[in-house]
C-alpha cells in the first residue's frame, strides 16, 4: 500500500451531541484540522442522515467514522455496506472480531477511498485492565492484533501513541496508524485515557493521524488551541 502522509494529521474528535455546539466547533477549527471524528455518541442520536447533513454543510470535510464495529462477519459486512455512501476517509472495526470479520469488512471498502482501520486495545485500558480480562500484556496483545489485521486486508490500526515505536519497528511504515490519547503537556492529567502522549512526539514515532478531542473542544478558545497544536507539529 502506498501510504500518503496527510497534509494535516489532526482529526478533531467531536464527542458533543448538540448540533449547534458541533457546528460551532467545526467552524472555529476548520482551518487548523485535517478532518473530524464522529463516533457512537453522534451516530446513535442522529444516524446516517445526520452525519451526511453535517459533512455536506461543512464542504465535505474529511470524516473519520469511528463506529468500532464488532460482530459476526456477515453483520459487520452489512453494517459497513450501509454507511459507505457517506464516503468516510477512515472507518473502524475491532481487530478482536477475528480474521474472517476483518477480511469480510475489507470486501466492503475495496475499490473505495475509505480506509479500513482496526482497533487493537482501547487507550482507556492498561495492564491491570487486560489482566482482569484474562489477557496477556498490552504489547504482545497489540503486536498479535496488528499482525492479524494487516494479514487480513486492513489498511491500518488504532493504537495508543505509546505503542507506536514498537509497531513501526515490527511492521514497517506502509500502513496507517491512528492514535487517540493525544494530550498536550498542559492537558495530561487523570481522565479515561490512560496511555497518552503529546502530539509532536506521536507524529515523530510514526502516527499517521492524531485524534485530538478534549484538549481542543474543552478549551475556552478551540480555534487558538487547534492552531497552537498544528504549529507545534511543524
Amino acid at each position: 500500500m502506498n501510504l500518503i502522509k496527510p497534509n494535516n494529521p489532526i482529526l478533531l474528535a467531536i464527542d458533543h451531541t448538540e448540533i449547534s455546539t458541533i457546528e460551532q466547533l467545526i467552524t472555529q477549527t476548520k482551518d487548523y484540522i485535517g478532518g473530524i471524528k464522529l463516533g457512537l455518541e453522534f451516530w446513535n442520536k442522529y444516524g446516517k442522515e445526520g452525519v451526511q447533513n453535517l459533512i455536506q454543510k461543512h464542504h465535505n470535510i474529511p470524516l473519520f467514522l469511528d463506529l468500532k464495529l464488532h460482530d459476526i462477519p456477515n453483520t459487520v459486512y452489512k453494517g459497513l455496506s450501509n454507511v459507505m455512501e457517506l464516503n468516510p476517509l477512515l472507518i473502524t472495526i475491532h481487530a478482536l472480531g477475528g480474521a474472517n470479520m476483518i477480511s469480510k469488512a475489507k470486501e466492503v471498502t475495496n475499490n473505495t477511498q475509505t480506509k479500513l482501520i482496526t482497533v487493537t486495545i482501547l487507550t482507556s485500558l492498561d495492564e491491570d485492565d487486560l489482566a482482569s480480562l484474562g489477557m496477556k500484556d498490552i504489547e504482545s496483545q497489540i503486536l498479535k492484533l496488528t499482525e492479524l489485521a494487516l494479514n487480513n486486508g486492513a489498511d491500518g490500526i488504532v493504537c495508543s501513541p505509546q505503542e507506536l515505536f514498537m509497531i513501526r519497528k515490527n511492521f514497517g511504515q506502509d500502513f496507517i496508524i491512528v492514535t487517540p490519547g493525544i494530550r498536550t503537556y498542559e492537558d495530561i492529567g487523570p481522565d479515561d485515557q490512560k496511555r497518552v502522549m503529546p502530539p509532536k512526539e506521536a507524529l515523530i514515532l510514526g502516527s499517521t493521524y492524531l485524534v485530538i478531542g478534549r484538549p481542543i473542544t474543552n478549551h475556552p478558545n478551540p480555534q487558538e488551541k487547534a492552531r497552537l497544536i498544528l504549529d507545534s507539529l511543524a
